[in-house]
């Protein structure tokens, strides 16, 4: 009786949600903001970081903003969960 109950009010509920095609139970303020939120998430806003003036640092900047250094990181980390799988496999 209880799944036949709740059934009925999800096949209601998603019933009203795509005839109106908003969501039901948010006010007009809150489907505004739900909207902002969306474009928020879809718009892609370039990043502009200052490089620095310090030959050191600016040297540094552009090794760790290079594509390469994502990877070689993104490698090392791979590596590492390697040596500790097998560590703890056969210790």
């Amino acid at each position: 009786m209880f799944n036949l109950v709740v059934g009925v009010t999800l096949n209601t509920f998603n019933h009203i949600k795509g005839t109106s095609g908003k969501a039901v139970l948010l006010t007009d303020s809150q489907n505004e903001w739900l909207a902002i939120q969306k474009m928020m998430a879809i718009s892609k806003i370039p990043r502009k970081y200052q490089v620095p003036s310090n030959p050191l640092r600016r040297g540094s900047f552009r090794v760790v903003m290079s594509a390469a250094f994502d990877f070689f990181i993104i490698f090392v980390i791979l590596a590492n969960v390697v040596s500790m799988s097998v560590r703890a496999v056969f210790s």
